[in-house]
């Protein structure tokens, strides 16, 4: 029986639907065939209704796409709800699938005209101490529906009658604030009374005027007033409409959060809580006026999903550290912040806690930690019945806590963790038999999640947490395959465009505070992490075959090309720049990360031959020829100078290391004719550059020579050149550096540095040394499409290729990703020379299959089984 499911609205996730902004939403969904094999579709048909049940649109359109159908009906309206429904009819017979089960639309409010409300904030200046904002209202007959439309410069939490509105945390998350605020809709249906109620709304700097960066850091960066917005619509059945909005009728006063800080933590003081503060029956002696503002920015509905508490950790193990202190192991590195249970203590009692990610000399670890204090405070108000909490308005890194002055016995039952990130759904998935790299892929997983939280950031515990172009750029096929995360990175996207906009260049972090430093970096270019620009689009372009995207961001993307400072010739890059390069190889020394083996103008040049290219494959698809021809000539000439002054007429490179020789195989620069990103170079040059790689990376024992540039790529350019054998023992050496020796030394996430912890036990002396950064990580994309053996051969999944590449004594390997089409699966064992494989491939989606005895199948969905004897 074939039925249709998971319809996707853009990149908004189930249970997302509701406040969106795109007034014709493109629609995606998935067919299960049940055990028909090569199922494909023929036709489509979608069925539109309107809240009240009319049919506002119902076509059947025969086509073979089901991913990112355009939107049509009329546009949708703010606040308008409509529920969508689809069937198919397959291409070998006549038969309709069941409807699908209809899925809700619901726009937000599309233009800030629609906002009947002010910011408000407090009348005295901001500071490091929440806000409670407070009014009263009635509610008079029968609710048909309500909504909350609410935003904040800051961070802010909403309750009604004494209950909080909806499950997102630090909310509206971090955008570009100058440019655009995110908007929440929340159904408040139910939160509700029938007569008098309260709204009341907490606010704390957070990423707008609080602290951010290193070095001390910036504050105040888009304003130092923060202040929010709501409004609450209760429509009756009647179908009379009544709004509360943010006004000057509103209160506030002071609450009992004293300090709020991204970096530094929360001090929270029980005592002055104010009862039933956001309830009809809270005195309000005390409270002042509030201050009223324009909206003077877009407040737009979300792009991507919110941060929330996606899962909820035990502590593993509370032991005394070398001090004497009480420490608790959770047993995992991650990001988000402890609660505490119901816990009884005297009145002005007061707990701390610490966070660290690592131990060391029977201590916390904090030095990595920087200027970020990373500590809680709660002082008890003395509640007979015992007091719980939870800080609302930061986070922290961690996988141990200190925790002084606990009152009694404090047990594993004291305290729990939740994991704060953006909630997105999970793509891919890894296992093998090596239980290392099992637990590596764990890692990198647990570290994107870590990270990506609103933002794609490099840390999330020292004074940083900031949106590195570089790091997202290089992750940026492993994030696409691991997790649903398109939608975070299209409105990082749109940040990065209106940032360059401003500033005439790319920031190197985005949403960026260092155009507030007097001293670092400024608005300088530099290659590989601006390169994001171009990168992370066409990242996105292929897991998911959405050329609009690309569309979206062609002026940023093209923009970055004539950004670029130039040499004399106008063709390279000016030399005289400063570039960050294969940023962080083993061999550069704690105190000068950037002082790489690789030459870096080398490696800016072949990044800037890539950047070029992929911008006219852009331009063709987008169908922009004069652009497309533009830029086709421009890579011809970068690729003709790239050979002429980096490589030598037999195939070497002028710099002898691993990250250069993978950067000119892996991007076809060895010929300066005949190369592209798309077409393989002459095999007498990419033998010789395959054999020095060989070589090189035999001299180094089979260790990590890589930084930032090279890692991702370092084993692609071994099989391309005949050596997966080589590949297999750089993966599996656990030996420092490699991407082994963390997970040897019990790390639960991916380092910053190979060496964060060294191998005597202590942290490595650098000033960076994070022990929660992706971007090493991106090794799990090899793993991926090599060891498990899955990887597209055509944008969004299309079509795939099945190649497991057998070795390092690994005997099964599996891998799942769930793409738009759905589930792709490999699963291969050898047992006794005998291969088998197990293979799913989704409806609309064909595959080729590469045996290890060399044979290949053409196939489409369905489960296929083969089995070969091995030599």
């Amino acid at each position: 029986m074939v039925r249709v499911y998971s319809i996707l609205v853009e990149y908004h996730q189930g249970g997302d639907v509701i406040g969106i902004g795109e007034c014709t939403p493109r629609l995606s969904w998935k067919v299960d065939a049940g055990e028909s094999k090569g199922w494909r579709q023929k036709a489509y048909e979608l069925k539109i209704k309107s809240d009240g049940g009319d049919e506002l649109y119902n076509g059947v359109v025969e086509s073979t796409e089901s991913a990112f159908i355009e939107w049509p009906a009329e546009p949708l309206k703010s606040r308008e709800r409509v529920h969508v429904s689809v069937r198919v009819q397959g291409a070998e017979d006549d038969n309709w699938s069941a409807w699908s089960a209809p899925v809700l639309i619901e726009m937000g409010l599309l233009d800030n005209s629609e906002f009947d409300a002010s910011f408000i904030g407090k009348d005295e200046p901001t500071d490091l101490r929440e806000a409670l904002f407070r009014k009263q209202f009635q509610v008079k007959g029968s609710i048909a529906r309500a909504r909350l439309y609410s935003s904040a410069r800051g961070v802010y939490e909403v309750e009604i009658n004494g209950r909080i509105v909806g499950k997102d945390a630090l909310s509206p998350g971090w955008t570009s604030y100058n440019h655009r605020i995110v908007q929440r809709t929340d159904d408040i249906g139910e939160l509700l009374a029938s007569g008098e109620n309260a709204v009341g709304i907490r606010l704390a700097n957070g990423w707008y005027s609080g602290r951010l960066g290193f070095e001390g850091g910036v504050t105040n960066v888009y304003g130092d007033v923060d202040m929010a917005v709501a409004q609450l619509e209760i429509t009756y059945t009647d179908g009379s409409v009544v709004k509360v909005g943010t006004d000057e009728s509103w209160q506030w006063t002071h609450g009992p959060i004293l300090t709020a800080s991204l970096y530094d933590g929360e001090k929270y003081d029980a005592t002055q809580e104010i009862p039933k503060w956001s309830c009809v029956d809270c005195s309000t002696s005390g409270w002042r006026k509030v201050k009223t503002y324009p909206i003077n920015v877009p407040v737009t509905p979300p792009v991507a999903p919110p941060i929330r508490c996606t899962e909820v950790l035990r502590p593993k193990e509370i032991f005394k550290s070398a001090s004497g202190k009480t420490v608790v192991d959770f047993g995992q590195n991650f990001t988000g912040v402890v609660h505490m249970r119901k816990t009884k203590a005297p009145k002005g009692h007061k707990v701390t806690i610490y966070h660290a990610e690592v131990m060391e000399d029977g201590e916390l670890g904090t030095r990595p930690l920087r200027d970020a204090k990373c500590k809680d405070e709660y002082v008890f108000k003395g509640d007979d019945e015992g007091e719980s909490w939870t800080p609302r308005f930061t986070y922290h890194g961690f996988r141990y806590i200190q925790v002084d002055n606990w009152p009694g016995e404090l047990t594993l039952e004291s305290l729990c963790a939740g994991l704060y990130n953006t909630d997105f759904s999970k793509t891919g998935w890894f296992e093998c038999s090596n239980k290392l790299l099992n637990r590596l892929h764990e890692n990198v997983c647990w570290s994107m999640r870590s990270n990506f939280t609103s933002v794609p950031t490099d840390c999330p515990q020292r004074d940083e947490r900031l949106g590195w172009t570089g790091d997202i750029q290089l992750f940026g096929p492993t994030a696409n395959y691991l997790y649903q995360c398109q939608g975070l990175l299209k409105n990082w996207l749109i940040d990065l465009a209106d940032e360059q906009s401003d500033f005439g260049t790319p920031p190197v972090v985005c949403p960026t505070p260092l155009h507030k430093y007097e001293n670092f970096w400024g608005n300088r270019p530099v290659a590989a992490w601006q390169d994001a620009t171009v990168l992370v689009p066409w990242h996105v372009y292929q897991q998911t075959g959405d050329k609009e995207i690309l569309r979206a961001q062609y002026k940023s993307m093209s923009g970055w090309l004539e950004q670029i400072p130039r040499d004399m010739k106008g063709e390279f890059w000016d030399p005289s720049v400063l570039q960050l390069g294969d940023w962080l190889d083993p061999d550069t020394p704690p105190d000068n990360p950037g002082k790489s083996k690789t030459d870096a103008d080398m490696a800016a040049n072949a990044y800037l031959v890539q950047s070029t290219e992929i911008v006219a494959q852009t331009a063709k698809l987008l169908n922009y020829p004069e652009d497309a021809e533009k830029y086709a000539k421009q890579t011809q000439t970068l690729r003709r100078r790239f050979a002429h002054e980096y490589i030598t007429p037999a195939g070497r490179t002028i710099s002898q290391s691993q990250t250069a020789y993978a950067l000119v195989i892996t991007m076809g620069l060895l010929d300066g004719e005949n190369g592209s990103l798309w077409k393989p170079c002459s095999p007498e040059k990419l033998k010789v550059a395959g054999d020095m790689l060989a070589k090189i990376v035999k001299q180094d024992a089979c260790q990590i020579g890589t930084g930032f540039l090279g890692t991702p790529i370092i084993c692609d350019a071994l099989v391309l050149t005949g050596h997966t054998d080589l590949a297999y023992k750089m993966l599996l050496n656990e030996k420092n550096p490699s991407w082994l020796y963390p997970v040897t030394m019990g790390a639960t996430t991916t380092w910053e540095r190979w060496d964060s912890i060294l191998p005597n036990g202590k942290i490595n002396p650098g000033e960076m040394t994070s022990f929660n950064h992706y971007a090493f990580g991106a090794v799990a994309n090899w793993m991926h499409h090599a060891i498990a053996g899955v990887q597209p051969t055509a944008p969004g999944w299309k079509h795939v290729l099945i190649k497991p590449l057998l070795g390092g004594e690994i005997t099964h390997a599996s891998t799942t990703h769930d793409s738009i089409y759905g589930k792709i699966s490999s699963s291969w064992k050898i047992e006794n020379s005998a291969f088998s494989i197990s293979i799913s491939i989704p409806p609309n989606v064909t595959a080729v299959v590469h045996l290890p005895d060399n044979t290949t199948h053409d196939i489409g969905s369905g489960n296929h089984s083969y089995n070969v004897h091995l030599p």
